[in-house]
């Protein structure tokens, strides 16, 4: 069961390098035909998609030491999952204002 995590973490990973890569190329380089969540106008565009797939991510590493530590240990780390999840929230919902 960790490897197939650790499998989707490295996939979700990827995707954020993408995601990134054809962001960056369309904004600097040449217009891409892309779907319109993909559209980048400036490197805020690129927030959003990055930031959400980082919480996953997040969370499947939560899930992963949830599996092979202690109930503390657990708590813990349960714990900063959350607290830096709610901040990338926040940084998502107030950052779009400026």
């Amino acid at each position: 069961m960790i490897s197939l995590l650790e499998v989707v973490d490295l996939f979700l990973v990827a995707t954020v390098q993408l995601i990134v890569a054809m962001g960056l190329f369309e904004l600097f380089v040449a217009d891409l035909h892309l779907p319109a969540w993909l559209t980048v106008r400036n490197l805020g565009d690129l927030k959003r998609p990055i930031i959400q797939v980082l919480v996953v991510v997040i969370v499947i590493k939560f899930v992963e030491r949830m599996m092979l530590t202690g109930a503390l240990d657990t708590l813990y780390f349960g714990t900063a999952t959350a607290v830096v999840t709610l901040a990338l929230a926040l940084f998502i919902r107030f950052g779009e204002e400026t």
